[in-house]
């Protein structure tokens, strides 16, 4: 699914952004499933996902500032539709440092 969603970001304004956030997202989900990454990897990309959505919340374009205060309305805001996909990638890191336990062997 995230590389497909970052396939998507060619025709975008900004793709090399977007196809770097759904890749790294793709290449982190590849490292859980093998159980080669720490749950605290997918934390700290997660948080940091959510933090770039919060602040695009709060800046230009914002769907807040919006007019149209209907779905459709931030369906149609660019920003809106890129604060969805940070929340995704949020939200799905969560879900894999919960439910995907590491395998990592601890070297001491």
């Amino acid at each position: 699914m995230w590389i497909v969603f970052a396939g998507l970001q060619l025709n975008d304004p900004d793709p090399l952004l977007w196809i770097t956030y759904y890749g790294l997202t793709a290449a982190y989900t590849l490292g859980a499933l093998l159980r080669k990454l720490p749950a605290r990897v997918a934390v700290v990309w997660g948080l940091l996902m959510w933090a770039v959505a919060a602040i695009m919340l709060a800046g230009p374009g914002s769907p807040l500032t919006d007019a149209s205060p209907s779905l459709v309305g931030w369906l149609e805001n660019e920003v809106a539709r890129e604060i969805g996909g940070l929340s995704m990638i949020g939200l799905w890191m969560l879900f894999l440092a919960i439910y995907v336990p590491p395998n990592v062997k601890r070297t001491e």
